[in-house]
């Protein structure tokens, strides 16, 4: 469309050579860690890799972790992921089910 041809945008970033491989990284001033761009087809392996190294950590853990090391990786990237879990959604129902709630009635107040 018309639109779109006359928009620009502007995408501030280094190129970093790891094993012969470019890597596009957050431009790096002196006392900032790297931090890397994630193309989409290693996105999933990158929050599995991140997961399973924090033992199958919740979203807080996970989403500090990824933003230590990686750029572009969303907290809904991080949900989703999150939500396809077996192993996290089996550790949420088992500790569900061994919650009992009963009701305490008392006329006595303090």
């Amino acid at each position: 469309s018309s639109m779109a041809t006359g928009m620009r945008f502007h995408f501030n970033c280094s190129v970093l050579k790891v094993s012969d491989v470019n890597k596009l990284i957050v431009p790096v001033s002196e006392n900032n860690k790297i931090k890397y761009y994630v193309h989409n087809e290693e996105l999933f392996d990158v929050i599995h890799n991140v997961h399973l190294s924090i033992e199958h950590g919740g979203r807080n853990r996970m989403e500090h972790e990824i933003n230590t090391k990686y750029k572009n990786i969303t907290r809904d990237m991080i949900m989703l992921y999150l939500n396809s879990c077996e192993s996290c959604k089996r550790k949420g129902s088992t500790a569900k089910k061994g919650l009992v709630v009963q009701l305490i009635i008392t006329t006595e107040m303090n």
